[in-house]
């Protein structure tokens, strides 16, 4: 999941014309913030779910100039809804606490979020001498489609991948609500083909002084051009055909801890897995620092002195 801040390169021009880095104390403050409101967000929207085996917390993965993205590792369908709930929750509440209480900042934050399985498909490359944080970077195909997709979100669009959206879809008694918008162009995946653009409000739901200052607007715009959202079985209908048609790297989602209908595991998956684990074997983890001696073969070394292969094997 991803926030991103919008208008900063402008915001940043303009602050240090009339206070040399007047903008710093701005960027600082939504560095430490942004990752205590997402924990406030999510115990609001469990209270409100009446759920209370909490999921894990997301986990900032890394930033990126003025995005920061996190991470969380979900064991059921449902905590991904609780996360994307939780993530709009806390983008409301930063617009709320950064730009309303400033006098309207000209500033404003967008949000995007997508799956990505693990190992199939993606690679999670542990780091060295991580102090602390996640100790692994996250490289694939559907990490490059997830920040594709973050090019298409707007304050008001939270955008969300087709294969995250099928998830959801298949969530029972969901309370998310989907625009589709057709499909466009992401540059360099999947051949180049058109991709599902499909978001979820963030301004649409949101109460007192966390309605956006544009709510009223959009709302009377949506009634002008009848924009609606696109919640029917023909959507999750839609997202399944296009990750068939497309095929890999895009794969219909499966948790295995989740193994209810709609999320299916491929027959070809448990073959692709074992080529991987062979791959993952042999890039990371021979130690370089292994000594070995004419009495062991080098399978020996590796066999005693490998890393924790099943850290880097996420369901």
């Amino acid at each position: 999941m991803s926030v991103d801040v919008v208008g900063s390169t402008a915001f940043k021009q303009e602050r240090n014309r009339s206070d040399p880095q007047g903008w710093l104390e701005f960027f600082s403050s939504f560095y430490t913030e942004f990752p205590e409101l997402l924990n406030t967000a999510l115990l609001f929207i469990l209270r409100q779910k009446k759920i209370k085996a909490a999921p894990p917390e997301a986990l900032l993965w890394k930033a990126l100039g003025d995005e920061l993205i996190f991470v969380v590792e979900i064991s059921h369908r449902s905590e991904a809804e609780v996360h994307l709930l939780a993530f709009r929750e806390a983008v409301r509440k930063t617009v709320t606490s950064f730009i309303h209480k400033e006098g309207f900042l000209s500033v404003n934050f967008k949000a995007t979020a997508w799956l990505a399985g693990f190992p199939v498909g993606n690679a999670a490359v542990p780091l060295d001498d991580q102090k602390g944080g996640i100790p692994y970077d996250f490289i694939g195909p559907l990490i490059d489609i997830g920040f594709r997709l973050a090019n298409l979100a707007t304050p008001r669009r939270f955008v969300v991948s087709v294969e995250l959206a099928y998830l959801i879809l298949n969530c029972k008694d969901s309370v998310i609500d989907f625009y589709f918008e057709g499909k466009t162009q992401l540059k360099g995946v999947i051949q180049n083909r058109s991709y599902p653009f499909i978001w979820m409000d963030n301004y649409k739901g949101a109460e007192g002084a966390d309605r956006h200052p544009e709510h009223e607007l959009t709302e009377k715009e949506d009634g002008l051009t009848g924009k609606a959202p696109s919640n029917s079985p023909t959507l999750k209908d839609f997202c399944l055909a296009y990750i068939k048609e497309i095929g890999a790297p895009l794969m219909i989602p499966f948790i295995a801890t989740d193994p209810a209908d709609g999320l299916e595991k491929s027959k070809e998956y448990d073959i692709e897995r074992e080529v991987i684990e062979n791959r993952l074997r042999k890039v990371f983890i021979v130690r370089e620092d292994i000594e070995i001696t004419s009495t062991e073969s080098s399978q020996d070394a590796v066999d005693t002195e490998k890393l924790d292969i099943d850290k880097l094997l996420p369901e």
